[in-house]
Parts: structure tokens; sequence; C-alpha cells
């Protein structure tokens, strides 16, 4: 089964009416969407869930950076300043591709260019949505994957042929 990972922050949250029938389209080609973003897990679930997202319709699970960045063992402290999570730089921009790997994404859209460039060390294509070039690829997807799974009047047609008869 293929999977595909997408971005919350820029991504989801930013054009989440688009995305819904996106990716409810992808979901019904039997492929899975992890969502991965710097809160933990059940924030990130909330928050999908705010802005009408449903698990199993939408996506089929959410990720942390952070949560696998501790696993790792990286060092991660809480920033009461920025309220949020932090560890270095490098580690942090890096982190979306190891996790692409190891949940074998063949697919990460994101709006943040700087998480770009460790995906030239993984299989996982980049798609940066900002661009016209990325933005473009995931209109024309989205165009095929409603072709494929909004024709529902196949039944009257199929009823309509002469000279056959349906067993």
């Amino acid at each position: 089964m293929s999977i595909i990972t997408i971005d919350f922050f820029g991504t989801l949250d930013k054009y989440a009416d688009f995305w819904k029938e996106m990716l409810g389209y992808v979901m019904l080609e039997g492929i899975k969407i992890y969502v991965i973003s710097g809160v933990m897990p059940s924030e990130l679930v909330g928050r999908l869930e705010e802005l009408g997202y449903s698990e199993r319709t939408h996506f089929t699970e959410a990720f942390s950076i952070f949560t696998h960045l501790s696993a790792k063992g990286e060092h991660i402290w809480y920033s009461e300043d920025h309220d949020s999570y932090r560890c270095s730089t490098e580690t942090y921009w890096n982190s979306k591709a190891e996790m692409c790997k190891r949940l074998g994404s063949r697919i990460h859209i994101d709006d943040d260019v700087r998480f770009k460039y460790a995906f030239s060390k993984v299989a996982t294509r980049f798609v940066y949505n900002r661009l016209d070039h990325g933005k473009s690829l995931i209109q024309k997807w989205h165009e095929s994957l409603k072709l494929a799974n909004t024709y529902t009047e196949w039944e009257d047609d199929y009823m309509s042929m002469y000279g056959f008869s349906p067993c």
C-alpha cells in the first residue's frame, strides 16, 4: 500500500476545504495518509478535527516531529517563550525526511522549503506546495482522483446497454 505524508501548519490548516476533498479521494484509492507536524499527536489530531478533518476519512494517522526525535534520543526541550518544544535547528529540518523514510512515504507535501534539502538523502519525493509547479502537480492529481471517484451513474449506463443482460 502506498503512503504519503503531509504537513499541517501552512498546508492542511491553510486550505482545509481543498485538502479535505483531496485527501478523501486519496484515501478512497487505498493510500495511507500520515500528517506530520511539530506538535504532539493528540494536539495535532485535535487541530485537524477542529478544521473538519476526520481520521480514516482524511488521514490515517498523525505523527509528531518531537515524539520521533525523543525516541531517537535527541535533545529536545520545552520553550515557554515559544510555547512549544524545541531542538537543534539542523535536527529539526532533517526530521521530516527521516520520518518519511521510516514510515515508507513515497511523497511528502509541505509548505516549508527548509525541509526539502534533507529529502535528497531519502527515496521520498518532496513536493513544495507554494510554488506554481508544486501546486499544479497537486491540482492535476486532484482532478484525476476526482474523475476516478465521483462517477456514480455507471449503473444507468450499464443497464441501458442493448443486447446485454446482467446475471
